[in-house]
Parts: structure tokens; sequence; C-alpha cells
């Protein structure tokens, strides 16, 4: 009966003990830690027992105690390693609609929309300008995380007053055009500019057809 006490004092020692194998690379590293742990403990308690008769005694008490060592550090060992192990990839967006191939992702970056025409003195959206609209429209809902800012801008024609209104009502028609096709409210803005952002010459018509354009910014 002596070795069964020894050994119960000895699987708590092991139990303690072979978590310092935790950070073992491999399952079978943390068993021969538990092992060598075991025998060792096991052994040198029974050999300090009063009643001991011999090597061969300790040397069973040290094969019992490796035996356990090795089944709790491999336990140990594959509890930490089921603790440590890596979370399951992010599924991968939704492919960006086709006819956004030119343009740009609305998710990722500035989206430049010059593409985009109204009828003149108006904010009404032109017919060839609503495919593309639709196609950003699905982009966005990849994305709803985001807060997109619509924003529209003219040339210098007009007075500057005149041009503020005007892409105010501009950027409003294509925030309500997208919102009608899927995009939650809560993820866009819009605001108007008018001339204060040129990205080209307003003393030319072909600057002045690069001023007038609607932009998609992500804020964040």
């Amino acid at each position: 009966m002596k070795i069964f006490q020894s050994l119960l004092v000895v699987l708590i020692a092991i139990s303690l003990s072979a978590c310092t194998v935790r950070n073992a690379p491999t399952p079978l590293s943390c068993a021969i830690a538990g092992a060598g742990i075991g025998a060792a403990g096991a052994g040198t308690i029974y050999a300090e027992e009063e009643d001991s008769e011999g090597f061969e005694e300790v040397a069973a008490a040290a094969g019992i105690g490796a035996a356990a060592g090795a089944l709790v550090g491999l336990g140990v060992c594959m509890l930490f390693n089921e603790e440590a192990a890596p979370p399951p990839p992010a599924p991968k967006p939704a492919p960006l609609p086709e006819i956004l191939e030119n343009v740009g992702d609305p998710c990722e970056g500035v989206v430049q929309l010059q593409m985009i025409h109204f009828d003149f003195d108006s904010a009404k959206i032109r017919e060839e300008g609503k495919p593309l609209l639709r196609g950003l429209a699905q982009a966005l809902q990849r994305c709803p995380q985001r807060l997109v800012r619509v924003e529209a801008h003219t040339d210098s024609i007009g007075s500057e007053a005149y041009n503020l209104s005007l892409s105010d009502r501009r950027a409003s028609s294509v925030y309500m055009f997208l919102t009608e096709n899927g995009v939650p409210a809560s993820m866009l803005e819009s605001k108007g500019f008018g001339e204060a952002e040129p990205v080209a010459s307003n003393e030319t018509e072909a600057g002045r057809k690069k001023n007038r354009r609607v932009e998609l910014e992500p804020l964040r």
C-alpha cells in the first residue's frame, strides 16, 4: 500500500509541475517532460520510505510515476494547445461589382464619379449614371461598418453661393439614390463643396468638366 500512497502524492505534484511544459512545442515533448518529473518524484519518495526493500521496488515506483507523469503532461499540453488555437479565418468580402473595376472600391478609398452627370442647373441624376450608382450601392453594402461621405463639386461658372447650394442638392440626390438601393442611411453623409476644391483649371472647358464631379470618401 505504501507505493500507492506515495504515488498519490506524486500525482498531485506532477499535476502542478506539468504546467511548466505548457509552452512545449509538441505533445511528445510534454509527455517526455511529464514522464521525467513523474519518474524522479515517485522514485525519490519511495526510496525515502523506511520500509523500502531495494532497487527493484524503487524502479517500479519510478516506472509507474513516469507513466502517470507522461499522461498528465500530455493532457496539460493538449489543453493549452486548444486554448492557443488561432481563430478561424475571417470570411472573404464579396467581390467588387464588375461595373466598378475601373472606378475603385468605395469601401477602401476615395472614388471619383465624374461620369455621374446631372441635367443643367439641376440635381436630377441622368439615366446613364444610374447603373454605376447601383453598383456602388451593392459595393457599399459589403462594408456596413464604414461611414462614407457623398461629396459634390462644381466648376466656377456662376456665383459661389449658387454653386455651393447646387452641389449640396446634387450630393443629396446621390445620397438618396444610394439609400433607395439598399445602403443603410447610417453609413452615409452628404455635403456640397461648390467650387471650393477644384482638381483642374476652371479656365478651360476640359478643366471645368473635371471639376464637375461627385466623390465618395470613406471617413472611417
